[in-house]
C-alpha cells in the first residue's frame, strides 16, 4: 500500500486497483473518496483499503478521535447507497442524520 501525505490530506493507493483519500482537520479525519477499479470490484479490495486506513490512523495519527464520511455512490456500476451504508457499518461507522443539509446523512466512527 502506498501512502502519500500533504499538509492536511493523506492518499492511500493499492497499485492501480484501488485508492482512498482522507483529509484531516484538528482531531477528525474525513474519508473523502474510496474507489475500486471496476475490474477488481467484489474482490474485497474496498475492505482491505478501509482496514488499512483504520489501522494507519490508529497507529500514526493518535490525535484523531473520529472519522466521518458521506456514503455517496460514485457511478451506476458501483454499490448503491444502501449497500455503501452496510459496507461502512461493518467497520463500526454509524449513521448520523441531519448533520449537513447538502448530504443525505453522515456516517461517523469514534476511535
Amino acid at each position: 500500500m502506498k501512502v502519500k501525505k500533504t499538509q492536511n490530506k493523506i492518499y492511500f493507493k493499492d497499485d492501480e486497483k484501488s485508492f482512498l483519500n482522507i483529509s484531516i482537520k484538528e482531531n477528525t479525519a474525513t474519508l473523502e473518496l474510496l474507489r475500486v477499479d471496476e475490474r477488481y470490484r467484489n474482490s474485497k479490495l474496498g475492505s482491505k483499503i478501509v482496514s488499512f486506513v483504520l489501522f494507519y490512523i490508529k497507529k500514526y495519527l493518535s490525535h484523531i478521535k473520529s472519522i466521518e464520511l458521506s456514503p455517496l455512490p460514485l457511478d451506476k456500476k458501483g454499490l448503491s447507497l444502501e449497500s455503501l451504508v452496510k459496507f461502512y457499518e461493518k467497520f463500526g461507522f454509524i449513521k448520523r442524520f441531519g448533520q449537513r443539509s447538502h448530504e443525505p446523512y453522515l456516517m461517523v466512527k469514534a476511535l
